[in-house]
C-alpha cells in the first residue's frame, strides 16, 4: 500500500494564488460614456412606447370619430374640378357625381368616399381622385364601352334599352352617340337578375364580345347587318346565334376560331350570288366544324313562294322571244324584315 506520503504532488497554477489586487477603477471618461450610452436606451425606449401609443390613439380615433382629425393648414375652398377619361362622360356629369357641398375643404375632402361615388355608377370602370393645389379636385376615369345592348323592363315601365360592357356589366350609357349605339345588336336569351343595387352582369359577354369584335375588325360588311344575337345555348352548346338583315340564322360555334368562320360565311354568301340562286337564305350553320379541304357548311333556304302570290316582272311578247319564260318559273324574293327586338321583363 502507497502511503500518502509518496503521492507525487500536482503541479500549481498562476489562479490558485490568492488575488488581493482590488479591480480597477473606471476613469471620469469611462463613467461619463457609461451614462450617455444607458441614457441612450432609455430614451429610445421611450419614444418607441409614445410612438406605440400614438399609433393607437389615431387609430382609435379613425375608427370611432374620423371628423376629430382636423386639417392641419388653413382651410381652403374647392374652387375647381378638373378630369380626365378614356371615354365619353364629361365634367358636368362628374361635378353631379361627386356632389361636393359648397365651399367644401380641400383638406377635409374623404377622397376614398369620393371614389366610392363615381365607380357606383356601371359605366365607370375605375377612378382616381386626388387633391391638386392649391384648390383643385383632380379625377381620371376608366370606362366601360358598350358592345351590345338589351331592353330592359322595370315592372310596368315602357322598356328602355341598356348598354352592356365585354364584361357583362349594364348601364344606360350616359353620353353615348346614337349613331354608334344603332350599329351595336341587340341581345335576346339573357336572363337579367336584379340586385340590391342595379343589375347583375350577363354570363358569357367575354365571348359574345369576341365574336362581334371579330366581325366588326374583319367583316364590316357583315356587321352592319347584324341585328340580334341569341345567347341561349352558349353555356350548354357553345352556340351564337345571330339574325342578320338577310339571314334569318347565322350559328356560330366557339369550337373553333371566330376568324375562320367568318370568312367561310362570305364564301358561303359569295357562292350563293354566284350561282344566282334565286331563294334567300334561311339558315347557315358554322357551328359543325369546318373542313380543311373545302366548305362543308349545312346551308337551307327559303320556301319559294306559291306562282299565284308572285308579282312577276311583265314579260315582252311570246313571238319577239325564242325561249319564252313561263309565269310559274319567275322568283319573287321578299325582303326580310329587320328582327324584332326582344324584351327581358324584370
Amino acid at each position: 500500500m502507497i502511503s500518502p506520503a509518496a503521492t507525487p504532488a500536482q503541479p500549481r497554477s498562476w489562479r490558485d494564488i490568492p488575488q488581493d489586487i482590488a479591480p480597477r477603477a473606471l476613469s471620469a471618461e469611462g463613467r461619463k460614456r457609461r451614462s450617455w450610452r444607458t441614457l441612450r436606451v432609455v430614451a429610445w425606449s421611450l419614444l418607441g412606447l409614445a410612438s406605440l401609443a400614438g399609433g393607437y390613439e389615431i387609430y382609435q380615433t379613425l375608427q370611432e370619430d374620423p371628423s376629430r382629425l382636423k386639417a392641419p393648414v388653413k382651410a381652403t375652398p374647392v374652387r375647381a374640378v378638373s378630369m380626365r377619361t378614356d371615354g365619353v362622360l364629361d365634367l358636368a356629369w362628374v361635378k353631379e357625381a361627386l356632389a361636393l357641398p359648397p365651399g367644401a375643404d380641400l383638406m377635409e375632402l374623404d377622397l376614398f368616399a369620393l371614389r366610392d361615388r363615381l365607380v357606383s355608377h356601371p359605366q365607370v370602370r375605375d377612378a382616381v381622385v386626388t387633391r391638386r393645389f392649391p384648390d383643385t379636385v383632380a379625377v381620371v376615369l376608366n370606362e366601360r364601352f358598350p358592345v351590345a345592348r338589351v331592353m330592359v323592363q322595370f315592372k310596368d315601365a315602357k322598356p328602355v334599352p341598356y348598354c352592356v360592357a365585354r364584361d357583362g356589366v349594364l348601364f344606360e350609357g350616359v353620353n353615348q352617340r346614337k349613331d354608334f349605339l344603332d350599329t351595336l345588336p341587340y341581345l335576346e336569351g339573357v336572363k337579367i337578375k336584379r340586385l340590391a343595387k342595379g343589375l347583375a352582369p350577363l354570363e358569357g359577354m367575354d365571348t359574345v364580345a369576341d365574336l362581334l369584335q371579330a366581325a366588326r375588325t374583319n367583316a364590316p360588311g357583315l356587321y352592319s347587318k347584324w341585328r340580334v344575337v341569341n345567347t341561349a345555348q352558349l353555356r350548354a352548346d357553345g352556340i351564337l346565334k345571330i339574325k342578320t338583315t338577310d339571314i334569318p340564322e347565322v350559328i356560330f360555334g366557339t369550337r373553333d376560331n371566330f376568324t375562320r368562320q367568318l370568312a367561310f360565311l362570305d364564301t358561303v354568301i359569295d357562292e350563293v350570288k354566284a350561282r344566282s340562286i334565286s331563294a334567300p337564305l334561311k339558315s347557315v350553320n358554322l357551328a359543325v366544324g369546318l373542313s380543311a379541304n373545302g366548305i362543308q357548311v349545312p346551308v337551307a333556304f327559303e320556301e319559294v313562294p306559291a306562282t299565284e302570290d308572285l308579282e312577276p316582272n311583265p314579260l315582252p311578247p311570246a313571238s319577239s322571244q325564242r325561249n319564252p319564260v313561263r309565269a310559274r318559273d319567275t322568283v319573287w324574293q321578299k325582303p326580310l324584315r329587320p328582327a324584332a327586338r326582344r324584351t327581358t321583363a324584370l
